[in-house]
């Protein structure tokens, strides 16, 4: 199945670009290299994906876990564009959960 088959290379995106960024023993992708490798791997696949980009820099994230590296695909794909369909209660990182809030105070 295609999705799928994306999800499994999108999540070892996250574990390639930690042996790029050459830190042995991390489980955390520092922020320029998340954002980097979110440019090139989600770009025409994820609508808010500046907005994103963006919200992570004005709040100074300093790096992305794995978690919150694998669930932003699946917030991306199960998540309107306008949010109107998030679930505060969801499992969501709290990262996430901050975006969301950011995006809503946006509007």
């Amino acid at each position: 199945d295609q999705p799928d088959a994306f999800k499994q290379f999108y999540q070892y995106c996250f574990v390639y670009t930690l042996s790029i960024e050459g830190v042995k023993e991390r489980k955390v992708l520092g922020l320029e290299y998340a954002i980097s490798a979110w440019r090139v791997v989600l770009k025409d696949r994820v609508s808010f994906l500046e907005e994103w980009i963006a919200f992570l820099e004005e709040t100074k994230k300093k790096a992305i876990n794995k978690d919150t590296w694998d669930l932003f695909w699946d917030f991306s794909r199960q998540v309107k564009t306008d949010f109107s369909n998030y679930d505060p209660a969801g499992a969501w990182p709290s990262t996430i959960d901050e975006f969301v809030d950011h995006m809503a105070a946006k509007k």
